[in-house]
């Protein structure tokens, strides 16, 4: 059974944690070297290069079914990828969805300087205007 790693809509208390509802909760856990952006109603994260960056979340060991089921929630908006997460003390690889090409070059988006997603945001004109992030 494969780990996940969750940080926006999935997470508990949120649109899409109805999903994980059956699967072994691990425990809260933080993404070193990442950005959330918003899109408005949801984050996505992409890699940094600030080591200051990073994005917390929490951590589930899930079914092969469910983990198949949330690759269709995510859709082509979204890239599944392995990466090392932060969870009490120790490190754990585990599989993570972060934001696809067409994601970034298809909405308009904002960084977003928390470390946790706290649920949608509005889109400032600017970033309409761009078509693309603000930092």
């Amino acid at each position: 059974m494969p780990l996940l790693f969750v940080y926006g809509s999935l997470k508990r208390g949120f649109e899409f944690a109805d999903y994980l509802f059956k699967e072994i909760f691990i425990g809260e856990a933080v993404l070193p070297n990442y950005r959330l952006l918003c899109f408005g109603d949801y984050p996505a994260i992409i890699n940094s290069d600030q080591p200051d960056h990073q994005v917390k979340g929490e951590l589930y060991r899930i079914s092969q079914q469910t983990l198949a089921e949330i690759n269709v929630l995510e859709g082509d908006e979204y890239e599944r990828t392995s990466v090392q997460v932060e969870i009490a003390g120790r490190a754990e690889t585990t599989l993570v969805f972060i934001a696809s090409t067409l994601l970034l070059h298809s909405r308009p988006f904002q960084y977003i300087d928390a470390e946790s997603w706290t649920g949608p945001i509005k889109i400032t004109v600017e970033a309409l205007q761009r078509g693309h992030g603000k930092s």
